[in-house]
């Protein structure tokens, strides 16, 4: 995928939210590596919202990708908060 903010939330997001699997709902965050160090991610909220970013959800991810062995331990590492909505 070329960027995270081509997808369409309002249509995929409710999907997530409300699918058989999570029963007591979920919220979503998708991601891109733009490189090791910059990463950009949009968040659907389960009150189904759209939004630049979520702080639980950065820290996870970054955690995740540090052992995935992704993003480098012990660096900066950068979120993009470009605004997908404008």
């Amino acid at each position: 995928m070329s960027d995270v903010y081509i997808l369409n939330l309002d249509q995929i997001g409710p999907g997530f939210v409300h699918h058989q699997h999570f029963p007591e709902r979920i919220g979503t965050d998708f991601v891109l590596v733009v490189y090791s160090t910059h990463l950009k991610m949009l968040v659907w909220y389960l009150v189904s919202i759209k939004t630049w970013i979520c702080d639980m959800g950065s820290c996870s991810i970054v955690v995740a990708l540090t052992e995935l062995g992704i993003c480098p331990a012990l660096s900066k590492t950068s979120m993009c908060v470009c605004s997908p909505m404008i």
